[in-house]
């Protein structure tokens, strides 16, 4: 029972994680919502000039468990379809994940 994901995390009270960062491609100011310890709702405000690349990241972030392995596949697999973004999703997920481990 323990190595079930759902029994562990499951009861995860809701939540919001919310950080900011400043890359030299832009600012990052992210707002998460949890629930149950699946990540809800994303808001990303940002003044990167590149608004598709925060579409990506929202539509990438929607729906994975709060955990840093999740994020960071989902992140690497989003990478390997938009190559010209790579480096920005790289410092994203790099942050990120720095920050989720606290």
């Amino acid at each position: 029972q323990m190595a079930d994901w759902n029994w562990r995390f499951g009861k995860t009270p809701q939540f919001s994680h919310h950080v900011e960062t400043r890359f030299d491609w832009g600012i990052i100011d992210l707002h998460m919502d949890v629930q149950q310890a699946v990540i809800t709702d994303v808001v990303i405000f940002s003044d990167a000039l590149n608004v598709e690349l925060i579409d990506l990241l929202k539509e990438t972030l929607t729906g994975l468990k709060y955990n840093n392995g999740e994020i960071k596949g989902a992140l690497a697999e989003l990478a390997k379809t938009q190559l010209e973004l790579v480096a920005q999703i790289n410092d994203f997920e790099g942050w990120l994940v720095g920050e989720m481990e606290g």
